[in-house]
């Protein structure tokens, strides 16, 4: 087997943040479009089946005890959590609450001839809109009906700050400070999914984020580009500690930071050719990056859920310290320097952790490795500041 070099010193961190693989925690699938929905619980993730996970995806287990198909989850009050799920057949909504654990139980039921999409909850209220309909259901003391404005339908729902917001693919985002009794539209082009948080109102769309004024009302460009041509298409934005985050599909499936006022790739890019998408594929959970990749074409034994740890520093470092090389080849081996004592991982574009070990010897054989790019990483023992890493062949 003969090791070949395709990037080296392709790995320097980023503003002091890391630059490392997603891990894959399961392959197990939730459907072609799955919803990764972080609640004060766990994770959830679903689309044909449903699973949640309450340790940022170690783990994972089935969601039971449900009619029908997951369609939407909350926080609601007193550290409840509120399920929507939907059985075809009859054309019924259930709606389930459970108290921080995994016992599911059922409060109401209703028709409905449309499936539900999105539900989100107020302090006293929850609203659950449907696919390709105009109507909200609300229910504080009993059932109600709203309507958004005729010819127009949720893709996404978010209650804040005693607005409900909707989203509609091709109008824009409406917002109704009434519980959905009136609605002003402000208009955006191309966005596909909300994100609330105390940082403000953010909306992804196809031509990068945009924050959204509701007191003006309009809409801003949030953030440069560095290093693109055009603005790349976002399918997804969250927020941790003050900063935000965004995922896109456009060319590569890469997620970023704000950093100022520009947006810095942080990770490395996701496998795959095409990748399904829903309004929600991404949920930060307690400093973890969840993330529902579903692979449709290349590298299609990758898809599943991976996780990035947004708390993990350990590769910053503007400039490896001198006592610290980059692994190189030699005799058909792969061989790393370190003058000093270090960790060396090999990691595979899947976020798989081949090999981790720590050595002392200034000249280190690492096991040679089957045909692939893997992702190779040496780490001196003790400092934070110094981290090489290159990308290699083999063949």
């Amino acid at each position: 087997m003969r090791l070949l070099i395709l990037l080296l010193f392709c790995c320097a961190a980023v503003n002091g943040l890391a630059q490392r693989p997603w891990i894959l925690r399961t392959t197990m699938t939730s459907g072609p479009k799955p919803n990764v929905i972080s609640t004060a619980s766990s994770v959830f993730v679903f689309d044909t089946a449903a699973m949640r996970t309450f340790d940022h995806g170690t783990t994972w287990e089935p969601i039971t005890g449900i009619a029908g198909r997951m369609c939407g989850v909350s926080d609601f009050t007193a550290g409840l959590t509120i399920l929507a799920s939907y059985t075809e057949l009859d054309r019924m909504v259930h709606m389930y609450y459970t108290l921080g654990g995994s016992a599911w139980t059922q409060f109401t039921e209703f028709a409905s001839n449309s499936r539900p999409s999105k539900l989100t909850a107020s302090a006293t209220e929850w609203y659950l809109a449907c696919e390709n309909s105009n109507a909200i259901f609300v229910y504080g003391d009993k059932l109600e009906t709203v309507n958004m404005p005729a010819g127009s339908a949720a893709i996404d729902l978010k209650y804040w700050d005693s607005n409900l917001l909707a989203l509609d693919a091709a109008k824009g985002l409406y917002v109704s400070s009434d519980k959905g009794a009136t609605w002003k539209l402000i208009p955006v082009t191309g966005a596909s999914s909300i994100h609330a948080s105390s940082m403000g109102i953010f909306l992804a769309t196809a031509t990068g984020v945009v924050s959204v004024n509701l007191d003006a009302p309009k809409v801003s460009p949030v953030g440069t580009w560095p290093g693109r041509t055009t603005l790349p298409r976002i399918t997804d934005v969250d927020s941790y500690i003050n900063s935000l985050y965004a995922y896109s599909d456009d060319g590569a499936y890469q997620m970023y930071r704000l950093l100022g006022q520009n947006w810095e790739p942080i990770g490395y890019p996701l496998p795959g050719k095409r990748a399904e998408r829903s309004a929600s594929v991404l949920a930060i959970d307690a400093g973890y990056a969840v993330l529902g990749h579903s692979i449709a074409e290349g590298f299609v034994d990758s898809a599943g859920v991976y996780v990035y740890d947004l708390n993990d520093f350990t590769d910053v470092a503007a400039e490896p310290q001198a006592a610290l090389r980059r692994p190189y080849i030699a005799d058909n081996h792969l061989y790393t320097q370190a003058e000093s004592a270090a960790t060396v991982e090999i990691w595979s574009l899947r976020g798989e952790c081949l090999h981790a070990d720590q050595y002392h010897a200034p000249i280190v054989e690492l096991p040679m490795l089957t045909s692939g790019v893997y992702l190779v990483r040496v780490q001196a023992v003790g400092s934070a500041a110094a981290a090489a890493s290159s990308l290699l062949y083999a063949r």
